[in-house]
């Protein structure tokens, strides 16, 4: 895995002293550079082969998601959704190459700026004509919501509309529709573009697209068949299917943004020293206070990394049913976001003022970190469905811990017991209002539970270090303490303890278990280091210098904002 990008210069200049619009364009070079080094297969990235799935993996991925974004739309959703249709629609393979070897990029544009998850009632329309259709936004509350459009110089842009079908008058389901949104000079006529403001995270142009009667010729249908569906929902979701997939890809850049978070929290620990009252100084890891958040997130980041090796066999074994790698995929991103937005808080403070700034990263991976839990399958969404289908009996092939005895395992198992209980004693079972007041809430927990039984099993089978497998379990105990105090004994008492004793076990380990990380070398933040602070600090002033001793002024660009008011 290791391309050597962070000796790029795309990826060693300083992101965070770029203006927004150079960090966007950036972002876009990088996105192309790491499409171009890796050069998936058609068949690759059809197939979802191991390679696919190690591509996932890319610590830029976890550094920079809004380059992820793009890779991801390009690759998964766009390529991954025609290259079934290749045997069939010839014409599309140029198409797929240029993306492939990152020429143009690829988009899906499915959600609504009205609708959100209520995808079945979509509003845009694809009206058939003779010549072929026309693609129209008939209301604001059918724009497109938010995949970035902007024109990127040099690069065309095209994208997948889903679209309701009209033919004769009459609403035949929603279809895909191929559509170029941007060539290499601007917009293409009948696309419009409004360009969000920057949030925070990652900048990347997050947009409001709309189609103001787009002709479009009839080699754009990609659909099945234009009669009409016998099964709306069942024909909508058959088309998007690339969007499970990418539910599983992209708790992957979440495994290894704890990676990431430790190894920076580690060494700025070990290198940050203070002296009080005492005559030498001493490094800040050795305050029990600052140790542990450190120690948690490192043995996060081993089990999520052995667990992660799993689930990567799981999705290419190929006697496992796709719908049971898709439930897989959802446990997966659940646990991984859910863990590795835990460890950003719990280091935040320790880090200081220095983990508030864009260079040290870990403010903007939260915030980035957020945005994914909502990306490719909204969490609690997908929770709730899953959980649901559990308690129905649906998923009887549902990977289970090899360690079945754990503590942990048998937290989720009586999850689902106690839900399953309650939900016979409900009238209308699982459409009773009780279910929606009683076992929805619980639904995102039990998933974690079982996400936690399943990392810890794995990482077991992996030969984790037992200092770190009982940080881990400490971790989810911590998460769900009364349960584990009412049934499984554990007192607060008794739970310090075994975190004492598992954290004096690990912390003259902790600079072996975070070079055993292995991301460091792709660490951008000056912190870890003094000669890395050093040089930071001289691109700093030298970027101030044309500024220095000048004043903040009223741009025209305000000036006119204001006016207008």
């Amino acid at each position: 895995m290791d391309n050597k990008l962070y000796e790029h210069p795309l990826f060693t200049v300083r992101h965070e002293l770029l203006s927004p619009e150079d960090r966007i364009r950036v972002t876009y070079e990088r996105a192309r550079l790491v499409i171009q080094t890796w050069d998936l297969t058609p068949d690759e990235i059809g197939n979802c082969t191991r390679r696919f799935w190690l591509h996932q993996q890319d610590p830029m991925f976890a550094l920079d998601p809004a380059l992820a974004n793009i890779v991801t739309c390009s690759i998964n959703l766009f390529i991954g959704t025609l290259y079934p249709l290749l045997s069939k629609k010839p014409y599309l393979r140029p198409l797929v190459e240029k993306a492939r070897k990152a020429e143009i990029l690829g988009n899906l544009f499915l959600s609504e700026l009205g609708h959100g998850l209520d995808i079945l009632n979509l509003e845009t329309t694809a009206t058939k004509v003779s010549d072929g259709f026309i693609l129209n936004t008939p209301t604001e509350s059918a724009t497109k919501f938010m995949p970035p459009t902007l024109p990127v110089d040099g690069v065309p842009r095209w994208g997948i509309v889903m679209a309701k079908l009209i033919v004769d008058g009459d609403e035949r389901g929603v279809h895909p529709f191929l559509v170029q949104t941007s060539d290499e000079f601007g917009m293409c006529p009948g696309v419009s573009n409004t360009c969000l403001p920057v949030r925070s995270g990652t900048m990347l142009d997050y947009s409001l697209t709309s189609f103001d009667n787009i002709r479009l010729p009839s080699t754009a249908f990609l659909g099945h068949s234009m009669d009409p569906p016998k099964d709306r929902r069942e024909l909508l979701h058959g088309y998007i299917s690339r969007i499970p997939i990418g539910t599983s890809a992209i708790g992957m850049p979440a495994a290894v943004s704890v990676k990431l978070l430790a190894t920076l929290a580690a060494d700025y620990s070990l290198r940050r020293h203070v002296q009080g009252s005492l005559a030498t100084k001493v490094p800040i890891i050795s305050f029990r206070t600052q140790a542990l958040p450190v120690l948690y997130t490192t043995a996060i980041a081993h089990v999520l990394t052995a667990w992660m090796a799993h689930v990567v066999d799981f999705y290419v074994t190929e006697r496992n049913e796709l719908g049971t790698r898709i439930t897989l995929g959802t446990v997966f991103k659940t646990t991984s976001i859910r863990m590795a937005l835990h460890c950003c808080r719990n280091l935040g403070e320790r880090l200081g003022a220095q983990s508030l700034f864009p260079q040290n990263m870990l403010g903007t991976m939260e915030t980035d970190l957020r945005g994914i839990s909502i990306a490719e399958g909204d969490i609690l969404a997908l929770c709730i469905r899953l959980f649901t289908e559990i308690l129905l009996g649906r998923h009887n092939d549902l990977p289970i811990p090899h360690q079945a005895d754990t503590l942990l395992a048998k937290r989720y198992t009586a999850y689902v017991n106690s839900n399953t209980f309650l939900m016979s004693s409900f009238p209308a079972g699982h459409r009773d209002s009780r279910f929606n007041d009683l076992i929805l809430p619980q639904c995102e927990p039990a998933v974690r539970a079982l996400g936690h039984a399943l990392a810890y099993s794995a990482a077991v089978d992996a030969g984790v270090a037992q200092p770190l497998l009982d940080l881990f379990e400490m971790a989810c105990i911590k998460l769900d303490s009364g349960w584990y105090t009412e049934y499984a004994g554990i007192s607060e008492a008794v739970r310090m303890q075994k975190e004492d004793r598992a954290a004096s076990q690990a912390l003259p380990n902790l600079k072996r278990y975070v070079d055993e990380l292995g991301v460091r070398k792709w660490l951008p933040s000056p912190i870890i280091t003094d000669s890395k602070w050093e040089k930071w600090l001289r691109d700093v002033k030298l970027d101030n210098r044309a500024f220095a001793g000048g004043l903040l002024r009223r741009s025209s660009r305000l000036e006119g904002m204001l006016a207008r008011l």
